[in-house]
């Protein structure tokens, strides 16, 4: 199932876009750790997979409570992230980590209305 932002305000005609989010993912103690790099959204769990689905469930949250109060597009500008019309293509980006550390990125390709942004 992929989480989407709502679209009822959106018209039919109105097209859709693109994001990309930076996830970033550790361990502390017996829980991970998951934050939205460029929103700040952050929650922990001690299932990696739980922790994914309910990191990306809050951002679609967060992301919803800015169109609602029509912050998306200043949010958006002050913040560095490129809104897309088209569907970018994700390449894979690697990072070289210590092999005994717990942290981990995924990036996360959201669509959201585009006619508000």
């Amino acid at each position: 199932m992929q989480n989407t932002l709502k679209l009822t305000a959106q018209k039919k005609s109105d097209p859709e876009g693109y994001i990309t989010l930076t996830l970033k993912f550790h361990k502390e103690a017996r829980n991970w750790v998951g934050e939205c790099q460029e929103l700040g959204t952050s929650t922990y769990n001690r299932s990696i997979y739980e922790l994914k689905k309910q990191l990306i469930e809050l951002v679609c949250l967060q992301l919803d409570a800015l169109e609602d109060v029509g912050e998306a597009q200043k949010f958006f500008k002050d913040n560095g992230i490129e809104f897309h019309l088209k569907k970018p293509t994700v390449g894979t980006i690697e990072i070289p980590l210590n092999e005994k550390t717990d942290t981990f990125f995924a990036t996360l390709l959201q669509r959201i209305p585009a006619g508000r942004c």
